[in-house]
């Protein structure tokens, strides 16, 4: 750095605000000097190591708290759509469309489950039944024989 340098602007700290504000700075066609007292730069948004194995982040957290108009410098336009328009997008209705077939699958499967369990059930208790007017008439048919007998010896 020479003698008869010469900036616009001169930023103390090379935090992440300094060096957003550096950048804007030079991106508006200014020279510009960054100066940070540390060795390292970046400030509160740096993850640095403590000792051998340990690392530590002071306030990255931070960084996250940028303004969107920063974070969204360079990139496309960011417009956020009417409400209505978030809501109903093709892609929504595809997967709403998607997740009614797979209940309808679902009614169908439990509906077809329920059905085959009450024949089950019906069917066991017919053979319940049946079982039950087999043995009554089984008694009945002992029953008979004993007073058939006892009407024969009296």
């Amino acid at each position: 750095m020479g003698q008869h340098d010469r900036f616009d602007a001169i930023v103390a700290g090379a935090g992440h605000n300094g060096l957003t504000a550096a950048c804007y700075l030079a991106k508006a066609g200014l020279k510009v000097l960054v100066v940070e007292k540390n060795d390292w730069i970046g400030g509160a948004a740096v993850s640095r190591s403590l000792h051998e194995g340990w690392t530590y982040s002071n306030c990255s957290y931070v960084c996250s708290l940028l303004r969107r108009e920063i974070v969204r410098d360079g990139k496309k336009n960011y417009s956020k759509a009417p409400k209505i328009q978030r809501l109903i997008t093709p892609q929504r209705l595809q997967r709403k469309r998607a997740e009614r077939a797979e209940k309808r699958k679902r009614f169908t499967k439990s509906r077809r489950e329920a059905e085959a369990y009450q024949a089950l059930l019906a069917k066991r208790l017919k053979e319940q039944k049946a079982a039950r007017a087999e043995r009554i008439a089984k008694k009945r048919s002992l029953s008979r024989r004993k007073s058939e007998k006892t009407d024969s010896k009296a």
